[in-house]
């Protein structure tokens, strides 16, 4: 989404901090290198289920902020979100907002 001012923008991306992506079962913050540029700040969070006798992270999100520009990127998958594509698509979404 873009706003008309970089405030505009990092209100919203507070305000869905603060929600903590509820799209995200039991979401917890994540360490992932994303890789992204340097003035691209990002929140990576992980939902963690129990499959097949392990622990996966089944969603995964980021919420994404480049001056007045927010993003944000969901995956969910019942058997686990690949790390690597995960960090493949908000490397994309990251080079977006740039």
């Amino acid at each position: 989404m873009g706003f008309g001012s970089d405030a505009e923008a990092h209100e919203l991306y507070s305000v869905l901090l603060l929600e903590k992506l509820t799209a995200v079962p039991d979401a917890t913050s994540t360490a992932t290198d994303l890789s992204l540029p340097h003035w691209v700040n990002a929140n990576p969070v992980a939902g963690r289920k129990q499959v097949g006798g392990e622990r996966r992270d089944v969603a995964r999100a980021v919420l994404l902020e480049a001056g007045d520009l927010v993003g944000a990127v969901l995956m969910t998958n019942s058997k686990g979100v690949p790390d690597a594509a995960f960090r493949q698509v908000v490397s994309d979404q990251g080079a977006l907002l740039g």
